[in-house]
């Protein structure tokens, strides 16, 4: 099989996190319909910046400027068996798709972009001025970075569904007189959960009240913290602060769920973003006009809704309020939320005793860090089959975990402190009391520590890994994409399945129709493994 054509024209900028870019295929359906050349319409491309870094530097400083890319330019390659699959693909494969459900998250397509197209996008891409100032650090090359792909054949990189865009439903009618408005929802949920661990540090117990989030909040707000997405021109005491909390959105409660949305989209930050066809329309820095968000309005609810197009001055916190509602409906209905939160849960050590464990693993590791990350980062546990429908906070708290047990008494006497801790903390919330007895917590923590510092080596594994997948998954972003669906009687209720996304019947607001159909898709994004470097 021949690699496919890659134009950098094709191409542009679409978003970015701490290490990968994004590229959106910008050549519509109708451009690319009957090529010879599989299309890759509804496609995104995820590639490392700092393989962009290496690919230019190379260009420019070692060998001469490669030869510019030509319209058509193929690069032919048999397969890419020769490359071992990536942790982070081999990480979803194995561990995440299974327990968040497969349907939720699409496994990324490895490809093999020439790096004249490299050069070239990443070229275009500094020149166009739109990567934010505070990202652009991570574009610049290092020679202390590792490429992922230091071959001169390419760099790898990975295709991607664009989820922005909804693929069509096998038993839904496609109106072709027009194009259905999809709208498509951006959330990054944070940790659905407050730590229970008896291994936090005495200074530190705040963390048994307040979510995460709301403590990163507030470092934010002081100035103590920062975040990539923030402009350079705010400073300390200018950013406000959210009142998300994910303990709502995680709640399975619809009134709390729809106070979370709300949340979200009152106070945006890098949590909640919204597109409208493709194209951005809500996020941090990001407001369409009223009369934009009225136009919405109509294309998307104007044979179900009771809408005024000319009353504008509330239609961006109507359209907002119509978008959060049918999301609640949606999100109280599928498993992704409790799915991910099962596996948040296996944090039973919190990031205080993540580092006391780590130090005891470097310690049995003759004090190498380097031999600690590679048991960490490698395959060092054997994985099981679980089932999802165990409650993580029972007889036993990592029954969710996919890592097989190791035997280790003193592991266990840890495990059953952390279990008496876990019960007393639920008991203080049945009883609605919010100090906690510090004699009891003191002693917990104590005997905690007693067992940790006798551990094993593979005990330690264990611990750390299940810590490092709930800190994985409390990074992730999904995405919820729906479109109307014209005429009620055409559609039942239907889950989100392997083959399909799923159907909700919503309340209307007109008169004429009691309810009407949302066509929609969740998946899962930006779930990649956390290194063990993290403990460092």
């Amino acid at each position: 099989a021949i690699m496919p054509q890659w134009n950098p024209s094709d191409w542009i900028y679409h978003s970015e996190g701490g290490k990968h870019a994004i590229f959106r295929y910008n050549r519509g359906q109708h451009e690319v319909a009957g090529s010879h050349v599989e299309p890759f319409y509804g496609y995104i491309l995820r590639i490392r910046k700092v393989d962009l870094a290496h690919v230019s530097f190379r260009s420019k400083h070692l060998n001469g400027r490669e030869k510019v890319v030509s319209e058509g330019e193929t690069l032919a390659k048999q397969s890419l068996d020769e490359w071992a699959e990536s942790d982070s693909h081999k990480f979803q494969r194995l561990l995440v798709q299974p327990m968040i459900g497969r349907c939720y998250l699409d496994l990324a397509k490895t490809v093999l972009l020439p790096n004249s197209f490299c050069d070239q996008i990443f070229d275009s891409t500094i020149s166009s001025n739109v990567i934010p100032e505070s990202r652009l650090p991570s574009w610049k090359f290092n020679n202390n970075d590792k490429p992922m792909q230091s071959s001169q054949d390419g760099v790898i990189a990975y295709l991607l569904r664009d989820h922005t865009n909804l693929l069509p439903h096998p038993r839904l009618p496609i109106d072709t007189t027009k194009t259905p408005t999809v709208i498509s929802v951006e959330i990054k949920p944070k940790a659905g959960y407050i730590t229970r661990s008896p291994l936090v540090l005495p200074e530190n117990r705040c963390k048994y009240y307040r979510t995460r989030y709301s403590l990163q909040q507030e470092l934010m707000q002081r100035g103590i913290i920062r975040k990539g997405w923030t402009k350079d021109t705010e400073s300390s005491g200018q950013l406000i602060a959210s009142n998300y909390s994910p303990l709502d959105l995680f709640s399975g409660s619809r009134q709390r769920i729809h106070k979370a949305l709300k949340e979200l989209s009152n106070n945006m930050q890098n949590n909640f973003r919204v597109w409208c066809n493709g194209n951005q329309i809500f996020g941090e820095y990001i407001q369409p006009s009223n009369h934009e968000c009225s136009v919405i309005l109509d294309m998307m609810f104007g044979g179900f809704e009771t809408i005024n197009s000319s009353t504008e001055c509330d239609s961006s916190a109507r359209l907002l309020d119509s978008i959060t509602t049918t999301l609640t409906n949606i999100l109280e209905r599928e498993t992704l939320l409790p799915n991910v939160q099962r596996i948040q849960l296996l944090d039973v050590i919190d990031g205080d005793g993540a580092v006391k464990i780590y130090q005891r693993l470097v310690n049995l590791c003759m004090g190498s860090q380097n031999d600690a990350d590679e048991l960490l980062d490698g395959e060092s546990l054997c994985i099981r089959e679980v089932s999802r429908s165990g409650d993580c906070e029972g007889d036993r708290l990592l029954a969710s975990s996919p890592y097989e047990m190791p035997k280790c008494d003193h592991l266990c006497n840890f495990l059953d402190e952390v279990h008496r801790c876990h019960a007393y903390f639920r008991e203080k919330e049945r009883d609605g009391c919010i100090e906690s007895d510090r004699v009891f917590i003191n002693e917990c923590y104590e005997r905690c520590n007693e067992c940790l510092d006798q551990i094993s080596k593979d005990a330690c594994i264990y611990l750390l890994k299940n810590w490092l997948f709930s800190l994985a998954l409390c990074d992730i972003s999904f995405f919820v994409t729906f479109r109307l669906i014209s005429g009620v009687h055409t559609a039942s209720e239907e889950m989100q399945n392997d083959d399909h996304g799923g159907v909700v019947l919503c309340a209307s607001k007109n008169a004429t129709f009691s309810e009407y159909a949302v066509f929609y898709e969740m998946k899962v994004v930006d779930c990649d493994p956390k290194s063990a470097k993290k403990l460092r």
